[in-house]
């Protein structure tokens, strides 16, 4: 509990609680979802064909403004299409308009969209897609990918309408990566871009190497690859078991370097950090994987390790599966909270069995002070029949329409539209306040001091100006509600009361609050409370907050 359960009070003679069950459910904590779209084939303007295990959406990226009109573009991989031969591979650029919808694509592949490079049956070209932003200076966004049959990175510069206009290799083989580099170390390696990590001026990017053997077979590597504005290799630096810095235990067969991301700089010491995924990892019999959140100082060396699992993000699996694990694929979605340090959107592809991502909110020390999970009815977002891999991709767009939600897409590459493992996109547009208001006739009177957090003093104020004196009372309930209308207001809050507090008033703000309890068992509680002055001329209420209990 949050404070004292005391009985809800009859005001007036109007006994709330007893009307509070017939309005219609809303969901409004930072980070959860308040409206989506659906992208697929012929849906939200897109009209591409897609076929048979396309895998539309395997790996996203988020591209910037690439055509110029304000809004943020995405590239799609589609690793399973058959242009040029089977399983050759795809990247779609969709040029979105502010409502999410697709406004044109262009599709990037062995027979379109000017790319000129030689991929074999079964390369998966777009297996992996990462943003560099402007690498050559032309004015334009680049893009990297992976293929395979060897595995190699493929850095593209693209024209403002999608097309490349140019490309350069990168092969496993290169020099950069030492003598001893094998092409399936590479296999299936994370990417992501990093900006300018070293300093020249020029973009740089991380590329996984899950199957490199230094400390045991298959525990994996990243490299960090410092580029120039040709698209070249210039020097890497590598981080794995004994390399870089690390000292982490890395397991046998663990495949650290499946998923990467770059973090920002979480801990503040002026150098970006790194997240890496280590696929198998032992941490219960069937959830393995961790994410490992990498410290690195100016050298990139890595000076300090946080890990986190399944455990700390509290996702439900229920699929019976061995390796779902923790999300295969990760962004930061910038600081959704106010508190200096980016939120991780990671995805949860085997949530009860359809899919969803975990919105983490990190603290310095890479640690989750809490979290909201999305999927299949919880978070704001909806069940789609046919979908099993929701959370696939996950890709941050910022806000689109300057509506004040950001935009997350996040896919399904599974997904059975018109024809099995075809593939969708969902844009998901997430709250950034824990302020509701309903249909907004509700005076926005209510505020919180700072979020709740255990062992902390958790206090709002409500104001209750333009009142007599009265009382100001405040009461937390753990559902929230929208569309009853009483004459004090709308109602924003159901279900069970975890607490309320009364506290006079003299026609002016009153602080109210409660301690929060030491207890992990808290962390990430969802509430939602509400406030009431009395007083001439009358009782009126107040906004909500939804929020969550964190660290």
């Amino acid at each position: 509990m949050l404070g004292p359960r005391l009985s809800f009070r009859s005001l007036s003679g109007l006994s709330l609680s007893g009307l509070l069950f017939s309005a219609t459910l809303a969901h409004a904590q930072v980070g959860s979802v308040v409206h989506d779209r659906w992208i697929g084939e012929g849906l939200s303007g897109f009209t591409g064909a897609l076929d048979t295990n396309d895998f539309f959406g395997e790996s996203m990226a988020s591209l910037g403004d690439v055509d110029g009109n304000g809004v943020n573009d995405l590239a799609v991989g589609a690793e399973g299409d058959d242009d040029g031969g089977s399983g050759r591979g795809a990247v779609w650029i969709l040029f979105l308009n502010a409502d999410g919808s697709v406004a044109s694509q262009t599709k990037i592949s062995q027979t379109s969209g000017g790319f000129t490079g030689a991929l074999l049956d079964g390369s998966r070209f777009g297996r992996r897609v990462a943003p560099l932003g402007d690498l050559d200076g032309d004015g334009v966004v680049d893009l990297a990918t992976t293929s395979g049959l060897p595995q190699r990175l493929w850095i593209l510069f693209l024209n403002a309408d999608g097309s490349v206009r140019a490309h350069s290799e990168i092969p496993f083989s290169d020099p950069v990566f030492g003598a001893g580099s094998l092409s399936v170390d590479f296999l299936d390696g994370g990417l992501d871009g990093l900006g300018d990590v070293n300093g020249d001026g020029v973009s740089d990017l991380a590329w996984g190497a899950p199957e490199d053997d230094d400390g045991d077979e298959d525990a994996g590597a990243v490299w960090i690859v410092h580029l120039n504005a040709a698209g070249g290799a210039v020097s890497a630096q590598k981080i794995a078991q004994g390399s870089g810095g690390f000292a982490g235990d890395l397991q046998e067969d663990g495949y650290f370097g499946w998923t990467v991301i770059g973090l920002g700089d979480v801990d503040g010491n002026g150098t970006p950090d790194l997240g890496v995924k280590e696929r198998y990892a032992t941490v219960t019999l069937q959830y393995p994987g961790k994410l490992w959140i990498l410290f690195l100082d100016a050298s990139e060396q890595v000076i300090g390790t946080h890990e986190l699992t399944t455990n700390d993000m509290d996702a439900s699996w229920n699929n019976g599966s061995t390796t779902a694990g923790i999300g295969h694929e990760f962004d930061t979605l910038g600081d959704l909270d106010g508190d200096g340090i980016e939120e991780l959107a990671m995805g949860v592809y085997a949530f009860r069995s359809q899919g969803g991502f975990v919105v983490a909110f990190l603290a310095p020390d890479g640690s989750v002070r809490k979290r909201l999970l999305a999927g299949s009815g919880s978070g704001g977002v909806s069940v789609h029949p046919g979908g099993v891999g929701l959370g696939s991709g996950v890709a941050a767009l910022g806000d689109l329409d300057g509506d004040g939600t950001l935009e997350l897409a996040v896919s399904d590459p599974y997904l059975y539209l018109n024809s099995p493992s075809e593939g969708s996109v969902f844009l998901f547009s997430l709250d950034t306040s824990p302020v509701r208001n309903g249909a907004g006739v509700n005076p926005l009177t209510l505020s919180e001091n700072a979020e709740p957090a255990l062992g902390e003093v958790w206090s709002a104020t409500l104001d209750c100006s333009g009142h007599a004196s009265g009382l100001a009372i405040l009461s937390g309930w753990n559902q929230k509600v929208e569309g009853l209308f009483l004459p004090a207001g709308e109602v924003l809050v159901s279900g069970t009361r975890l607490f309320q507090f009364v506290a006079p008033h003299t026609g002016g703000p009153v602080g109210l609050g409660t301690s929060v309890p030491n207890d992990l068992a808290l962390v990430s509680l969802a509430f939602s409370t509400q406030g009431l002055c009395t007083g001439a001329p009358g009782l009126r209420l107040s906004n909500a907050l939804d929020v969550l209990v964190g660290h």
